[in-house]
């Protein structure tokens, strides 16, 4: 069984915090939280920096949060500060003044295959696009429209 440690809804902390169970933080903390997963409740409050494996906002955050799998901010959530996990989960509700920045490495990407060439033309699939006058106008299959003026 996951052990917790509870901030009640009435308790005020200022300074750190370091556990290695799930924090629940119901009041306030004003300093850096390292734990295995934090849950910022609806009406909790923190002011400082959160580092876990695991971060789920419902309540008010002020600083940065960085988490090694996965961060959730619920509908009620305030935050204004950075976010950087592996993945997120945002309710579009969700208020976050500030990045979100993901810490997964990017899937690669394979190249783009190569336009066949036609057979009998001279140095493959090449076409003439006359230069538009401005302003222009581009559409999503690829067609140039000028715009008139």
């Amino acid at each position: 069984m996951k052990e917790t440690m509870r901030i009640p809804a009435r308790a005020a902390i200022r300074g750190d915090i370091e556990a290695l169970a799930e924090v629940v933080v119901e009041g306030e903390i004003e300093g850096s939280i390292r734990a295995d997963s934090v849950l910022i409740v609806h009406g909790g409050f923190v002011a400082g920096e959160i580092v876990a494996r695991r971060v789920e906002i419902e309540g008010r955050l002020l600083g940065r949060a960085s988490a090694d799998q996965l961060i959730i901010a619920g509908p009620e959530a305030l935050v204004d500060g950075d976010l950087a996990a592996a993945e997120f989960q945002i309710d579009p509700e969700a208020a976050i003044t500030g990045e979100l920045i993901s810490t997964s490495e990017p899937k690669r990407r394979e190249p783009a295959p190569r336009p066949k060439r036609h057979k009998g033309a001279k140095g493959g699939m090449r076409r003439a696009i006359p230069e538009p006058r401005m302003p222009v106008m581009l559409r999503a299959r690829g067609e140039r429209r000028t715009i008139p003026t």
